[in-house]
């Protein structure tokens, strides 16, 4: 939590809480950090008696900010994070700026801010020079060559991705990937896969998914409900056989939106495709992350992000229940 800093926190807290009105109070303060020579309030650690009261506090405190109430005007307050909690954000912290920075050194034109309940947001410059933040869907087409030995640094990238779109995982989907899958998955993700009868397997991160197979390739169908619902086909192609992708795209009115190669012999391998007559995708990037011999294709398009789920919880304090009255 941030304070204006003086003489006695705990004081000032106490009063905080009068003014809006709340019977809880703190049992402990904490600033924490040194002091800054510039006099900038250092946040504080606010320990209440009880789970219940913290969230209370905070209840009351976001209630107030909604009101404009002068009271709690310049205050920010986030709950504490286990070890575990704080190990992931430090690690996503550093993610982020690695972000950044890849940015900054290419067009300038996209940041990425992490949130205090562990959200990664992106941002983008309009025309008019100000950032607003990205709402469309991202779509990432990696070619990893084995999840196995690089789920983390698959991981790493995810966290700003929607659907992530896997070939050649080499998964087996049974009990030996469980490991593998949790450093694979960020929170909040699930997986649909589909394992080869050789080595290599078809994944997406999505539902709502079935297999079919031709005699040179193979598509993994996935259904996504959003605004409109979007048939995704990740279709593998195995090496050697042969293919007229010009001819099948006419056949089928497709139009192929990846421009650069996406291989480092410098051949376009990857491809994304949509009809001719949807305007879907909105802007494809090829991304290098560090694998074998594939670049990453990353899509966005014209379809919005789906709103956070909200849930609704009921609780209320046990310290406050008459016993006697039962």
């Amino acid at each position: 939590m941030q304070l204006p800093e003086k003489k006695n926190d705990n004081k000032d807290l106490s009063a905080l809480c009068s003014k809006i009105c709340i019977s809880v109070r703190p049992t402990a303060v904490t600033r924490l950090g040194k002091k800054d020579a510039a006099k900038l309030a250092r946040p504080m650690k606010v320990t209440f008696s009880s789970p219940f009261d913290a969230r209370t506090f905070m209840a009351w405190v976001g209630e107030c900010k909604k009101t404009d109430d002068d009271n709690v005007k310049g205050i920010r307050c986030r709950p504490c994070r286990s070890p575990e909690d704080q190990a992931r954000h430090v690690a996503l912290s550093v993610q982020v700026h690695k972000l950044n920075e890849t940015a900054r050194a290419t067009e300038n034109e996209t940041s990425y801010s992490l949130r205090s309940n562990g959200e990664v947001w992106k941002f983008t410059k309009n025309a008019n020079g100000k950032w607003k933040r990205a709402t469309s869907l991202q779509i990432c087409l990696p070619h990893p060559w084995s999840v196995c030995n690089k789920a983390a640094i698959i991981n790493d990238y995810i966290i700003n991705i929607d659907i992530l779109a896997l070939t050649e995982t080499w998964f087996t989907c049974t009990d030996q990937d469980d490991s593998t899958l949790t450093e694979l998955l960020p929170r909040g993700f699930s997986i649909k896969q589909v394992a080869r009868k050789q080595r290599g397997t078809h994944s997406a991160l999505n539902q709502h998914t079935q297999q079919r197979t031709y005699k040179t390739f193979k598509i993994f169908e996935s259904i996504v409900h959003q605004s409109i619902d979007i048939r995704l086909s990740l279709v593998y192609r195995a090496p050697g056989n042969g293919s007229r992708p010009q001819q099948f795209m006419d056949e089928f009115r497709l139009q192929q939106h990846v421009t650069d190669p996406t291989h480092k012999s410098g051949h376009t391998l990857d491809l994304m495709l949509s009809r001719n007559e949807e305007e879907l995708i909105s802007s494809v990037e090829v991304l290098d992350h560090g694998f074998p011999d594939h670049y990453a294709v990353l899509a966005s398009l014209t379809v919005k992000k789906p709103p956070l789920l909200e849930e609704t919880i009921t609780y209320r304090n046990i310290k406050s229940i008459f016993l006697d009255a039962l």
